[in-house]
């Protein structure tokens, strides 16, 4: 099994939120994001949001990659990673 610190080995820090957007839109991985700056994507099916029943966060965001990318492997690891040790 892939552990999460090899899946997070490359990565890359963006201040802008529309950059971030833009990033995972050209499947360069995932973000939390927050709602209202995904909404469109989400609703035009271009961004996926992946359920985390067990992530208990302060503010509701959405953990969003592009729709049927590789990217979506990673997040499965990652959320089961972090649910792991919950």
């Amino acid at each position: 099994m892939t552990t999460l610190s090899a899946l997070l080995a490359e990565t890359h820090d963006y201040t802008n939120d529309q950059s971030i957007k833009k990033a995972v839109m050209l499947g360069l991985g995932f973000a939390f994001l927050p709602e209202y700056l995904i909404k469109n994507e989400l609703k035009q099916h271009q961004l996926q949001s992946i359920n985390a029943p067990h992530m208990h966060m302060t503010e509701t965001s959405h953990l969003a990659v592009l729709k049927d990318s590789q990217a979506k492997s990673i997040c499965e690891v990652f959320i089961n990673t972090l649910t792991a040790k919950l």
